[in-house]
């Protein structure tokens, strides 16, 4: 599909990541794409005006730079700063959903109904059993306005807010067959963030995310840990978790450094996935490659890891994706923002 009024902006917690590009049911060409790392502040735990001047400023920059000049944006944030469920529900009517589903939002919300905005989206219908599996996304009204007042600084417009995995899985669902294809067991996606991960249950029958499940360990934990354990700087740190390979350790034992992170990590693994099993990385695993490796090493059932990374042939060929084609699995999330 084309979509020539907006581009999509992925706000991380400490990245930026802009695509502008037309999906087609068969294939995806990026016009713009980039983004920025290790940024100096973050909107997400900075509340000051000064912050958010000084992070529009940033996004300005971006978007001036990559000569995009569309007004409109679609925002993505990450799913540890909304509240998410996929909920199986009966065959309602659009006022009874919202009503239904309201009532079960304190559940899984801890805020005040009043103090959030709440976005469903019918991810699949039953027609056999007259259900529907609906993707029930929260965001504190708060985040939701802090956002805006960066956005106004800017000069873009903000046509829709959602979370990754809301972004992701119209991805998943346009272009699951060269999953399908490949993958013969059960399948999960993690999602590797800054300070979260996120699992991503694949509904191979349905292409679509059936269950999620976020939990409070990610990229900046290892990094952490490393510091901890070296008397290194930031970024000495940040390349040697980029660059660290098992065959070739190095002096620095970063396997041992992480060993309790990781122990964590597949600790949360084996509480949600009955083996055997494939879990595929996107997200921050291009920070930290060698991740994977680790932990098929250290898990003592049979799952397998690997990074999602989108065939070639998906892409329309120009100089944008050539330059980004091995940084794709970062960029999943973002470019579902560009499927309407």
């Amino acid at each position: 599909m084309h979509n020539p009024d907006f581009f999509t902006l992925e706000i991380n917690e400490n990245a930026i990541k802009v695509i502008d590009g037309k999906i087609s049911s068969n294939e995806i060409e990026i016009n713009k794409i980039s983004f920025l790392n290790n940024l100096p502040l973050s909107i997400f735990n900075q509340d000051t005006l000064d912050t958010y001047k000084k992070f529009s400023d940033i996004i300005k920059k971006l978007v001036y730079d990559l000569k995009i000049n569309k007004k409109k944006v679609n925002i993505i944030i990450p799913d540890t700063y909304t509240y998410s469920q996929i909920l199986k529900m009966p065959l309602l009517n659009e006022k009874e959903l919202i009503s239904a589903i309201k009532y079960q939002a304190d559940h899984f919300i801890p805020l005040p109904i009043e103090d959030i905005n709440i976005d469903l989206e019918i991810i699949h219908q039953n027609e056999k059993e007259k259900t529907l599996l609906v993707l029930v996304a929260a965001v504190s009204k708060k985040l939701a306005q802090k956002i805006e007042e960066v956005l106004e600084f800017t000069g873009l417009i903000p046509i829709f807010l959602e979370n990754q995995v809301s972004a992701f899985n119209r991805f998943i669902n346009k272009f699951s067959f060269f999953i399908s294809n490949n993958y013969s067991s059960k399948i999960f996606f993690i999602n590797l963030g800054q300070s979260s991960t996120s699992l991503y249950f694949f509904d191979k029958n349905n292409s679509i995310i059936s269950k999620i499940h976020n939990f409070n360990l990610g990229y900046s934990l290892f990094l952490k840990e490393l510091q901890i354990n070296t008397s290194f700087d930031d970024k000495k740190n940040y390349d040697i978790l980029k660059n660290f390979d098992l065959k070739n350790k190095g002096n620095i034992d970063v396997e041992t450094i992480i060993n309790p992170i990781t122990k964590q990590f597949i600790f949360e693994i084996k509480k949600m996935i009955t083996p055997p099993a494939t879990g595929l990385f996107i997200g921050d695993i291009i920070q930290f490659p060698a991740l994977i490796e680790i932990l098929i090493k250290n898990i003592d059932i049979p799952i397998f890891f690997s990074v999602l990374n989108p065939p070639y042939s998906l892409f329309k060929k120009n100089s944008q994706i050539e330059n980004y084609k091995e940084k794709l699995p970062f960029f999943l999330t973002t470019l579902g923002g560009e499927i309407e």
